[in-house]
C-alpha cells in the first residue's frame, strides 16, 4: 500500500472523495435505521429522501469513476462535474436530515 507522501494530488483527492463517500454511507445507513421508526406518511417521505440520497450518491461514485479513467484533457470538466455532484449529496443530506429533527 502506498503512503499518502507518494500519492500524487488526484490521487490523494480521490482517496478523500471514497473515504468521505463512506462516511456517507454510514450517514445514510444512521438515518435509513432513524426512518424505519417513522409509519405512515412520514415513512413514505423518508423513503424518497433515501432514494435520493442513494441516488445522489451514486452520482459521486460514477463522476469519481470517470475521473479515474479520463484523460488528462477530460479531467477539469469531470472534477467539475463531481464538485457539483459531491455538492448535491451534501445538500441533499443535510435537507434529509433536518426533515427527521
Amino acid at each position: 500500500m502506498q503512503s499518502q507522501t507518494t500519492l500524487s494530488r488526484e490521487q490523494l483527492n480521490e482517496a478523500e472523495i471514497r473515504a468521505e463517500l463512506d462516511r456517507f454511507d454510514d450517514r445514510i445507513a444512521d438515518l435509513k435505521d432513524k426512518f424505519a421508526l417513522a409509519g405512515g406518511e412520514a415513512k413514505a417521505e423518508y423513503e424518497r429522501l433515501l432514494q435520493s440520497l442513494y441516488e445522489r450518491r451514486n452520482s459521486v461514485q460514477n463522476k469519481l469513476q470517470e475521473l479515474q479513467t479520463s484523460t488528462e484533457s477530460a479531467r477539469r470538466e469531470i472534477s467539475s462535474g463531481l464538485e457539483r455532484a459531491w455538492q448535491d449529496l451534501q445538500t441533499a443530506f443535510e435537507r434529509a436530515y433536518a426533515s427527521f429533527s
